[in-house]
């Protein structure tokens, strides 16, 4: 099976979901109810990596993030 990996260190990322109520990061804005941020998070305690790949509400609502919060080279 394919595994993602780390950019930074190799290591295979695991699924992260938590609450953060920083809706105003995604596309859906302020207000919108996106609190949980979907993360792909490195388990090297070395490099602890976190890959943000948007936000969720409820069961299958999923929005990206907003264009001025990306972090991609």
């Amino acid at each position: 099976m394919l595994k993602l990996k780390c950019t930074a260190c190799g290591s295979e990322l695991e699924l992260e979901i938590a609450f953060a109520g920083c809706e105003w990061e995604t596309v859906a804005g302020k207000g919108s109810g996106y609190n949980w941020p979907v993360s792909l998070k490195c388990p090297n305690p070395d490099c602890a990596l976190i890959y943000t790949v948007g936000h969720i509400k409820n069961y299958g609502d999923f929005v990206g993030m907003a264009d001025e919060y990306k972090c991609v080279r």
